[in-house]
């Protein structure tokens, strides 16, 4: 079982190299349960980062660029984040965002893991006896 997680004084570093805006939704977002995932939304935001994906925060955020507003939701399989397989979800994030902001950009995180899962099948995809 692999467990990632970064120091906090790291997000000053990825705002420096050019991020503004980040996904959350991915398989190791419950490594540290609730306490690690608003430990790094809360070193997030205090960097000027822009987040989304986590389950029990609307997964969408806007963004200012040079003026425009810019729509951002991230969605994933795993627990603790957006589930991308709850349609309704997805549909009312996306249709929120498209009302309020310009340009929408959706991030995903799924699929199977490994050899001989380099490509996506026709229909749903399971593993470990999760459907991705």
């Amino acid at each position: 079982c692999w467990r990632f997680r970064m120091p906090e004084s790291v997000a000053p570093a990825l705002r420096e190299a050019g991020f503004t805006a980040l996904s959350l939704a991915n398989n190791h977002a419950n490594d540290f349960l609730a306490p690690g995932r608003a430990s790094t939304a809360s070193a997030l935001e205090r960097a000027g980062l822009g987040w989304a994906g986590h389950a029990e925060r609307p997964s969408a955020i806007l963004l200012a660029r040079d003026g425009r507003r810019i729509g951002f939701a991230a969605f994933a399989h795993n627990s603790g984040t957006a589930d991308h397989r709850q349609d309704a979800l997805v549909a009312r994030v996306v249709s929120e965002l498209a009302a309020r902001a310009e340009f929408v950009i959706v991030s995903l995180h799924g699929g199977a893991e490994g050899v001989g899962r380099e490509r996506v099948p026709h229909g749903a995809e399971w593993q470990h006896g999760e459907n991705r």
